[in-house]
């Protein structure tokens, strides 16, 4: 199972825009609608606040039964997954850096891979060791034992080329 980071679409959109790369576009929909990816509601609500055309796309593919919804067992790993990221990790991530951590879909999609056993596709890349202004999906997935890859690990394991 993999998790869909809205970043992961705002890179495909920026990089490989659909005017241009039309076929990946079409050789993704399988994959992210109708194969074994799911984005988290958090994210769902992200896409659908995003101002940019690839809302359409997203909008015109996304079946709701591919939306994962938060459960009693998502809810408690959500908490560890604050309480470390708040609390635990040294050195602390920066007061600022906690709260935007915590007000975007990030915190719950780690929570719900920890969840459903899955795999996060983020284009995020891990900070510095000792990086305290940034809390990254992929710095805090490694803590929790979470898969990341990124947008051509995901082509790859897709078996997606254009």
């Amino acid at each position: 199972m993999y998790l869909i980071d809205t970043n992961f679409i705002g890179t495909v959109a920026s990089v490989y825009p659909r005017d241009v790369f039309p076929s990946l576009w079409v050789q993704l929909e399988e994959p992210i609608f109708r194969g074994d990816s799911y984005f988290h509601k958090t994210v769902d609500k992200e896409m659908k606040e995003w101002k940019d055309r690839t809302l359409d796309w997203y909008l015109k593919h996304i079946d709701p039964q591919y939306i994962v919804s938060t459960d009693d067992n998502e809810l408690a790993l959500y908490t560890d997954v604050v309480r470390w990221v708040a609390n635990k990790r040294q050195p602390r991530y920066k007061d600022r850096a906690v709260n935007v951590f915590m007000d975007a879909a990030d915190s719950w999609l780690i929570a719900s891979a920890l969840r459903h056993d899955a795999t996060i596709v983020t284009n995020e890349v891990r900070a510095a060791p000792d990086s305290r202004k940034q809390v990254k999906i992929p710095d805090v997935a490694d803590h929790f034992g979470v898969r990341c890859i990124d947008l051509l690990a995901f082509l790859r394991e897709m078996k997606i080329s254009i």
